[in-house]
C-alpha cells in the first residue's frame, strides 16, 4: 500500500478508498460507507484531487488542520 493511500484512508475514515488499474491507468476510488454529507463516489488519477473532493465532507473542526498543510503532496 502506498503512503498516499494510507494517508487518504486515515484522513477520510468515512470512505472506502482504494487504487485500481483500468485500461493501463491507475486511479484512486473513494466510496462513501454511510449516508452522510459529501460525494458518494469519487474517481481520479490524482491523490490530491481526491483529497480536494473529499475535504468538504470532513467535520468543520478538521478542516483547519487540512488547510494548514496536511494536504500538501
Amino acid at each position: 500500500m502506498t503512503d498516499d493511500l494510507k494517508a487518504l484512508r486515515a484522513e477520510f475514515p468515512a470512505y472506502l478508498i482504494w487504487r485500481e488499474t483500468a485500461r493501463g491507468e491507475t486511479r484512486y476510488v473513494a466510496q462513501r460507507q454511510r449516508q452522510t454529507l459529501g460525494p458518494h463516489t469519487v474517481i481520479t488519477a490524482d491523490a490530491g484531487e481526491l483529497r480536494g473532493a473529499l475535504v468538504p465532507a470532513l467535520p468543520v473542526r478538521v478542516r483547519p488542520a487540512v488547510a494548514a498543510g496536511r494536504d500538501a503532496g
